[in-house]
């Protein structure tokens, strides 16, 4: 097993990415007491720009907090310095990011993606065969840039999933996190299981594709309440897909919870406090302030499809578990997109059938 440094002595970390999510990442990691470098690893934007020059502002409720933080485009010169990197990237950028991190960081610093998923576990690993990486299943808040410089940030997280590839850095993975996030964070017994409970999967393509009309009329819509995108008959829909997850996971003798039970706070309580899978998503307060894209060229469709159902449906012909409703989905989106936009999930089936030959034999 490869050598990672102590915890303790992982301070300055570089997180590659500076849109929401690596504000947001900034700003927990700074109450953390880290050393924050924020890495723009694409064509630096006028944000980005505003944010090297002037720092920015963290905004949770009334709360204003301005940090200045390191911000540079140049490789080298973020992971020369770097204890860890943090890769929070678009699910379409994550595979061109890692190829760059891994090309230029030291062997001995752990690379930390944050989320990952099932298209990560499956088709990435690969790239990091000589290191090993780490992941969460989910993102630790919901973030919003509401200016260029300043980062709303709705909801913090309070319990996710941590894996690890290969799985002996495992334990690791959940100390690195619990030292960064400063709560609980649950193991998982791979890669796969914990792009299993990446919900975002389950939750955004149901709504977004019940609602295409009022995405493409550009409508302003709460996404997740009852008096915008959400209803029992979507939920019925959720479920469904949901329990094809579930399916898979049992197939590979996995414990995932339902999502219902996840959004009802189940890891933590071991209490599944909603009747129905309805109340459970209309009541989570991370999505009060959730509004619908405006377009259907969103991450709700063009992520959460071919990052997470398509290899699904894989893993689920490679293990010869029924997914019809995930297909469906998939069909849906061949017919507005086309295989060309579809990305990774494409070519997730081979990478499914070697998962699947590799494990033990039951």
């Amino acid at each position: 097993m490869r050598r990672y440094p102590d915890i303790g002595t992982v301070r300055r970390i570089t997180i590659c990415g500076t849109g929401a999510g690596g504000l947001a990442l900034a700003h927990a990691f700074v109450r953390r007491g880290k050393d924050v470098t924020l890495a723009s690893l694409d064509r630096p934007t006028a944000a980005t720009a505003l944010v090297a020059r002037q720092g920015f502002t963290a905004r949770e409720g009334k709360s204003l907090t301005h940090h200045t933080v390191r911000v540079t485009t140049d490789s080298r010169e973020a992971f020369l310095r770097a204890d860890a990197v943090a890769i929070v990237a678009p699910a379409a950028a994550r595979r061109r990011y890692v190829e760059r991190v891994v090309s230029a960081c030291a062997p001995h610093v752990p690379i930390v993606l944050i989320p990952g998923g099932l298209a990560v576990g499956l088709s990435c690993s690969p790239l990091f065969r000589e290191r090993g990486f780490l992941e969460t299943n989910e993102f630790p808040c919901v973030a919003r840039l509401c200016e260029r410089d300043v980062v709303d940030i709705h909801y913090t997280s309070s319990h996710f999933w941590a894996g690890a590839y290969p799985t002996e850095y495992t334990d690791y993975a959940v100390s690195l996190l619990e030292d960064w996030f400063g709560f609980p964070i649950a193991p998982t017994d791979h890669t796969i299981h914990c792009g299993l409970m990446q919900w975002n999967m389950i939750l955004h393509p149901p709504i977004a594709y019940t609602n295409l009309s009022r995405i493409e009329k550009q409508e302003d819509f709460a996404f997740y309440r009852p008096s915008g995108g959400m209803t029992p008959a979507v939920a019925a829909i959720m479920e469904s897909l949901d329990g094809e997850r579930l399916a898979v996971g049992r197939a590979l003798s996995l414990t995932t919870p339902s999502l219902k039970a996840y959004l009802a706070g189940y890891p933590l309580t071991g209490i599944d406090s909603f009747s129905t899978l309805y109340d459970a998503v209309t009541a989570d307060a991370s999505t009060e302030y959730i509004r619908g894209p405006i377009s259907i060229n969103h991450r709700y469709l063009q992520e959460d499809i071919p990052y997470g159902l398509m290899p699904l449906s894989a893993l689920g012909r490679a293990l010869n578990v029924r997914t019809p409703m995930t297909d469906a989905f998939i069909t849906f989106a061949r017919s507005l997109y086309g295989d060309a936009l579809l990305g990774e999930g494409t070519s997730c089936e081979a990478a499914a059938c070697r998962f699947v030959a590799s494990l033990p034999s039951q």
